[in-house]
C-alpha cells in the first residue's frame, strides 16, 4: 500500500556481535495511542517477550514498553532474534525514532547485540 514503508531487512546471517541496527516495530501504529505522551519517549528502554501462544505466528516476539505491548519484531527478523536468544546474546532495545502522520505512527527501535560475558 502507498502508506507502507519500503524496507530491506538484513537477517544478519553469520554475523557475530557486537553490532547495532535500527528496525521498525511491527504493529506499533495500532498500539501507539495506548501510551501517554509517547512522542517524548525516544531513548527509553524496550523489552522482548517470546509469544509462543500467538495464534498467527508461534515464533512471534512481542516488544513491550512500560510492561505493555507496543508491537512485534518484524517477521523477517524473528529467526535471527530466536538464534540470538538461544546463544544467550545480550540484547538492548530502545525507542529510536517516531515518525509518520498523527493518525499512523511508525516507531523504530535501536537494537544493540552483544556477547554474553
Amino acid at each position: 500500500m502507498p502508506s507502507d514503508p519500503f524496507q530491506l531487512i538484513n537477517p544478519f546471517l553469520n554475523t557475530e556481535p557486537p553490532f547495532e541496527f535500527v528496525m521498525q516495530i511491527a504493529g506499533a501504529n495500532r498500539n501507539y495511542n495506548n501510551f501517554e505522551n509517547f512522542e517524548k519517549k525516544e531513548g527509553e528502554k524496550l523489552s522482548l517477550e517470546l509469544e509462543p501462544s500467538n495464534e498467527k505466528d508461534s515464533k512471534a516476539i512481542k516488544i513491550n514498553f512500560e510492561d505493555k505491548k507496543l508491537g512485534y519484531v518484524q517477521k523477517g527478523l524473528t529467526n535471527s532474534f530466536h538464534d540470538w536468544i538461544k546463544k544467550e546474546y545480550k540484547m538492548e532495545l530502545s525507542i529510536y525514532r517516531i515518525n509518520g502522520s498523527p493518525d499512523y505512527r511508525y516507531v523504530y527501535a535501536f537494537v544493540k547485540i552483544r556477547e554474553q560475558k
